[in-house]
């Protein structure tokens, strides 16, 4: 495991130090301390995190729980994406955002007040650009479409969401920030203003493809039909 000390991450849905330290470790597997299928020990994490056994015990736990770590042979290990794990993922992305978007125009039409979370989020997005950060970047972007999931009001399309878009991340890691990553969420934010479900798919499908490499497999109108 190539991971000496690193921070503990906290954030607003982090409630307790076993959620910060689960936290820790996706972030670590994002920045590339930890590589796919590494051994997770529970001493080293301790270490690197600068907590005791028991929030990293209860980290994994919830990680193994989301299918982020996988126990076999008595080792905990971080999952190792493949890349017809991650266009299946996409594909399913694509569909459960496509019904959660439908839901939350209809509660966004009722209570404009949901709108703010997409606002925030793109504010976030373009700080993070201007630092040129990419995890914060990435933080915001999935804050953008966690929004969506929110906005819904379908408590378990949020639990997927959120377990699934912590495996997108580690399968396609960092990306260096630029302004088309805003432009692009902006535009749907525009288009979400204006309950356009076929154009909001439009939009949508082009920019979750940007997580795959161009020689996919993976084929726009398989998800688009």
């Amino acid at each position: 495991m190539a991971i000496s000390k690193f921070p503990v991450v906290a954030n607003e849905r982090s409630r307790t130090l076993g959620d910060q330290v689960a936290d820790s470790i996706v972030s670590a597997a994002i920045h590339g301390h930890l590589a796919p299928g590494a051994r997770l020990i529970e001493v080293e994490l301790a270490e690197a995190f600068g907590v005791s056994r028991v929030p990293v015990r209860e980290a994994l736990k919830t990680l193994e729980s989301q299918g982020i770590v996988v126990t076999t042979n008595r080792e905990i290990c971080l999952i190792d994406v493949d890349r017809e794990s991650l266009e299946q993922m996409l594909s399913v992305r694509v569909i459960l955002e496509t019904h959660a978007v439908e839901l939350a125009m209809s509660a966004i039409a009722k209570d404009k007040r949901l709108l703010e979370p997409f606002e925030d989020a793109l504010h976030n997005l373009q700080g993070a650009i201007r630092k040129g950060s990419a995890f914060l970047a990435a933080q915001a972007d999935m804050d953008f479409h966690r929004a969506i999931y929110l906005a819904s009001g379908n408590r378990t399309l949020v639990d997927i969401w959120d377990r699934m878009s912590r495996k997108i991340l580690i399968a396609v890691g960092l990306r260096v920030p630029n302004i088309k990553v805003y432009e692009d969420h902006e535009r749907l934010l525009e288009i979400l203003k204006t309950y356009d479900l076929v154009q909001f798919k439009k939009a949508l499908v082009p920019h979750v493809l940007e997580g795959v490499n161009a020689d996919s497999s993976l084929k726009l109108e398989e998800i688009t039909a």
